[in-house]
């Protein structure tokens, strides 16, 4: 298991500390950066420990000849850090065993949110581990490629999801991905501000592989069960995950704008609730500034 256990795999906001910490002093000793980051009194001065460990071996912190810890010089920058850490748990060196349960590194993470997010968000619920296990024991009948087979898991998943941008909460629990891709749009427009549809839905499926077409998301619904998953009904329609984040993103006042224009090539419909169709779109425009 990897950060879905926060008991032994450390916590975001612990994360947050250790990689300003770094960023602000430059390298130093495992020892100090630890002792720095530790409270004076609290149960949990492990977890300072747990986080750094576990953030090495994903390639956050890197040791150097003297065994001083540091970061690379693109990952100093605290704001960025949720876009750093999508960054690493999605490569593909910590995905590369992805369906084992040992020493799979970042995969686990990368299975379970990419099953969420396939998930219909309006006819499921996502408050409780049990209303997700149902779920699980539905679509995958292979009992070994179960995901979030307890309450552990399942709030690693939470905690984690939340930090970066896959999750939102107003009245109830929503997989939704919103934050995530706003914060990933200036890297999926780089210098131009307008990109046809299909060329968006692809770019952001390899930003956020995790979702619509990017390739954990295609692993993990070859997986599931046909007669107990139903995908979108067609290859033009999202997700309601995708779809609603996409929604909030191009209403007034957002990033995005999304354009039907009557000579365009192929266009891509966002899904409501019941499969309808809600909004077609040729052309993804980006707003000035962001």
């Amino acid at each position: 298991m990897t950060i879905l256990n926060t008991a032994s795999d450390g916590l975001f906001n612990v994360l947050i500390v250790l990689h300003r910490t770094l960023a602000t002093h430059g390298p130093m000793d495992k020892d100090r950066l630890i002792r720095l980051c530790s409270p004076a009194e609290s149960p949990n001065k492990d977890q300072v420990g747990q986080t750094l460990r576990r953030w090495t071996q994903l390639g956050l912190f890197r040791a150097m000849e003297n065994d001083k810890l540091t970061l690379d010089k693109l990952d100093k920058n605290p704001e960025q850090l949720p876009a750093i850490c999508r960054r690493l748990l999605f490569s593909d060196e910590n995905n590369e065993r992805f369906w084992d349960n040992e020493g799979a590194r970042a995969a686990d993470f990368t299975r379970a949110l990419a099953f969420i997010l396939a998930q219909d968000i309006y006819v499921n619920e996502f408050s409780t581990h049990r209303e997700v296990q149902v779920l699980e024991q539905d679509q995958f009948r292979d009992e070994a490629r179960r995901l979030l087979q307890n309450d552990t898991r399942w709030n690693g998943l939470r905690f984690w999801g939340d930090y970066l941008g896959f999750f939102w909460e107003d009245q109830r629990r929503w997989p939704d991905p919103t934050a995530a891709i706003r914060e990933e749009l200036p890297e999926i427009f780089g210098k131009q501000n307008e990109l046809p549809a299909q060329d968006f839905i692809t770019r952001l499926g390899e930003r956020l592989p995790v979702l619509d077409g990017g390739r954990y998301r295609l692993e993990v619904e070859a997986a599931l069960e046909p007669a107990e998953w139903q995908p979108p009904t067609r290859p033009d329609l999202l997700s309601t995950s995708l779809s609603r984040a996409l929604w909030r993103l191009s209403r007034s006042g957002g990033p995005l704008r999304l354009e039907k224009r009557a000579d365009a090539g192929d266009g891509r419909t966002l899904q409501r609730a019941g499969g309808r169709d809600w909004q077609t779109f040729t052309h993804v425009l980006l707003a000035q500034g962001v």
